[in-house]
């Protein structure tokens, strides 16, 4: 094809002679939004972007290939079987599922994981006795049935510039990321560049409170313009759509799993279910900092998780962890 200038023209050409409600019954998207968007009366939100994507079983890389002509540097992701030292999808989904159908160990893995990260965070630099665990198994309870008093939450080490400098690193070894990490990603490459939040808006050409919203990692309605001239102004060559691109594409299938796979989960509530995976991924994210240079841990988690036999756990221990 003639490559298109816009989201729009590629999703029409892509379209074809498809009808218009069939396709959106195979993206999964609605017909007034894919209307819209081919002839240039909405902007493209990301998740939006994403889901057309999945429904058509297209990467990032092979959308900008037929969209742009070419698939920017930022974009490369290692194969799966050289995923090393990070918490995958496949990490995550089973975690999340055992401690979601009570499995005790996995529970208390979780638990340990939470007390470790606080002694060893600096959170507690002189800790009590009795407070030298702070979280117990009642505390999952709490969190699962959703109470409005309690929040329980991990932020990944925001203020550590070689996590936050390598968050591409993990993107290639496909670890899962948070908002609140690619947000600060993108303050750590503006601030690289010397650019204020002013300056970095006119040279992007978006508004301040879009900005910021990325930056705090509490953008919602993130418009897929928006992103790419971020991107450009920042010469990141890719690196931020492609690491909001895989938080969404992460997000947008475990929702998949969890209504078509996973009965477990149906009982609770669905803002808990992301939660959980968000305190997941930090837990992750933590103890990759604590032990920057040993895989051990995740060779032992993955192992109470039972997607690793004991010897081949200490194998991949030795190697560096899978």
């Amino acid at each position: 094809m003639q490559h298109a200038s816009t989201f729009g023209s590629w999703l029409e050409w892509k379209r074809g002679a498809t009808p218009l409600r069939s396709f959106a019954e195979q993206v999964g998207v609605d017909v007034g939004t894919l209307s819209r968007t081919e002839r240039h009366q909405t902007e493209v939100l990301l998740p939006t972007a994403v889901r057309i994507c999945q429904g058509l079983d297209l990467s990032v890389g092979e959308l900008f290939r037929e969209w742009q002509g070419r698939v920017p540097a930022g974009f490369t992701q290692l194969p799966p079987k050289q995923w090393r030292g990070c918490l995958t999808g496949r990490d995550i989904r089973r975690w999340l599922q055992r401690i979601l159908e009570g499995h005790r160990r996995n529970r208390e893995l979780l638990i340990s994981a939470l007390n470790l990260i606080a002694l060893r965070s600096g959170l507690q630099t002189s800790p009590l006795p009795q407070l030298t665990q702070l979280f117990s198994l009642a505390d999952i309870e709490k969190l699962l049935w959703g109470f409005p008093w309690l929040r329980l939450e991990v932020e990944p080490p925001l203020e550590e510039e070689r996590v936050i400098a390598g968050l591409g690193a993990f993107y290639q070894h496909g670890g899962l990321i948070t908002l609140s990490e690619i947000g600060a990603h993108a303050r750590y490459l503006r601030r690289r560049r010397g650019m204020s939040l002013p300056q970095c808006c006119d040279g992007a050409g978006i508004t301040l409170g879009t900005l910021t919203s990325i930056e705090s990692g509490l953008v919602k309605r993130l418009r897929l313009d928006d992103l790419l001239a971020l991107d450009a102004c920042l010469q990141a060559d890719g690196r931020l759509v492609a690491l909001f691109w895989w938080e969404s594409a992460n997000r947008l299938a475990l929702e998949k799993e969890w209504a078509n796979e996973l009965p477990a989960l149906a009982q609770y509530a669905p803002h808990v279910r992301h939660v959980l995976v968000s305190l997941l991924i930090g837990v992750g994210r933590w103890l990759q900092h604590i032990y920057p240079d040993d895989a051990t841990w995740l060779a032992m988690v993955r192992q109470e998780l039972g997607l690793i036999e004991g010897s081949l756990g200490r194998q991949a221990a030795s190697q560096g962890g899978k």
